[in-house]
């Protein structure tokens, strides 16, 4: 069997690679301030009509939470808030996130932000943004000649 390499190919996967690449913590600016897990673990899911976004925001009351849409870039901001306020004294260990988020999230085709909603229950954030009318796929009728 012989193995053929198609140039193109692989120049073709090329901006997939940089985006992985990308997505590795060193290339995140973020990450070299604030810790990943200060962030809200979020699930971006699309269909043919909607991206549906998930995010993960326990301890967090509806009306601290604020999103965002300009064209295809979403953000979500919000702070942990604690009622304790304690010195670092006494703590052997501190890893739950407290202060202020940022999550912007590239949404992989724009949305048409006023028709959009968002759920909060039980910690968590469900936002159904429609997508606009030009990135929904469109079905062609094929007739014969």
């Amino acid at each position: 069997m012989t193995l053929v390499r198609k140039p193109l190919d692989e120049l073709m996967a090329l901006p997939h690679a940089i985006d992985r690449m990308f997505d590795e913590p060193f290339f995140r600016p973020s990450g070299w301030f604030v810790r990943e897990l200060e962030l809200p673990a979020v699930d971006v899911k699309t269909t043919a009509d909607a991206i549906l976004v998930e995010a993960a925001l326990p301890g967090i009351k509806p009306e601290e939470v604020e999103v965002t849409v300009d064209g295809d870039i979403l953000t979500i901001k919000g702070a942990w808030k604690t009622e304790v306020k304690q010195e670092d004294a006494g703590y052997v260990r501190r890893e739950l996130s407290r202060g202020e988020f940022s999550r912007t999230i590239t949404l992989p085709s724009p949305v048409r932000a006023s028709e959009s909603t968002a759920a909060f229950k039980d910690g968590m954030l469900t936002l159904t943004l429609p997508k606009a009318a030009s990135a929904r796929p469109a079905r062609i009728a094929v007739t014969s000649a």
